[in-house]
């Protein structure tokens, strides 16, 4: 084969590579999306029974004053995060059912889309805090977090940790919420860094334990 015929042979693997490298690249992005989407999708649902267990068993006239009360609270919440004209609006469909709806300037917005999936996340914390509230307990209700602001953008987490902070002292409740955010934590009353290392399993149950005194309830 001649000296030419292998350059030629070369360039055209090269090119190939390049078109695989680019399709390989392009498939994780859809991975990375798809993975996204079914996020959304079950903290959707999740939120939607959680407004369905806080109506639950509900006298009518209760029950629209609490889906008012709901709608004002989140709204309330995603307007401060989000420094927008957004409400939020609760449909009950039927007797099994309800209905989630964002506006924002007055125009029906998908939930899911907003904020590339910020205001979802912001109204699935919402909802919880009103759900956990509604179930009163001898001890100070604890609600516990794990990156659930993780599609909030970096210029609205200033504006969201001054939410979290108004609504433990309003409300009075204990947030734990485990975050890689240097400006949540920042906002918290007290912070403790996880991390790995090589202490055996028992004094890690001691860090814990001890972690676990400091809550007030």
């Amino acid at each position: 084969m001649k000296a030419s015929d292998l350059r030629n042979n070369l360039f055209e693997l090269q090119k190939d590579l390049i078109s695989a490298t680019v399709r390989y690249e392009n498939l994780n992005k859809e991975i990375v999306q798809y993975t996204k989407a079914c996020t959304d999708i079950d903290t959707f649902l999740k939120t939607e029974v959680l407004v369905l267990e806080v109506l639950k068993n509900l006298e009518e006239q209760t029950k629209q004053k609490t889906i008012e009360y709901l709608q004002e609270f989140v709204s309330y919440g995603l307007e401060v995060v989000f420094h927008e004209d957004l409400k939020f609006a609760v449909t009950v469909k039927d007797t099994s059912g309800v209905s989630l709806t964002l506006f924002h300037d007055g125009v029906e917005s998908p939930i899911m889309e907003a904020h590339g999936g910020g205001v979802a996340q912001v109204v699935a914390f919402l909802i919880r805090v009103i759900y956990v509230l509604k179930h009163p307990s001898k001890m100070r209700p604890i609600i516990f977090l794990d990156e659930q602001f993780s599609f909030v953008s970096d210029d609205h987490l200033e504006s969201l940790g001054a939410l979290l902070k108004e609504l433990t002292s309003k409300l009075s409740f204990k947030l734990l919420h485990v975050t890689h955010e240097k400006v949540l934590k920042d906002v918290s009353d007290n912070s403790y860094r996880i991390y790995k290392d090589n202490v055996t399993k028992s004094s890690k149950l001691d860090k814990i334990n001890d972690l676990l005194k400091e809550i007030e309830v």
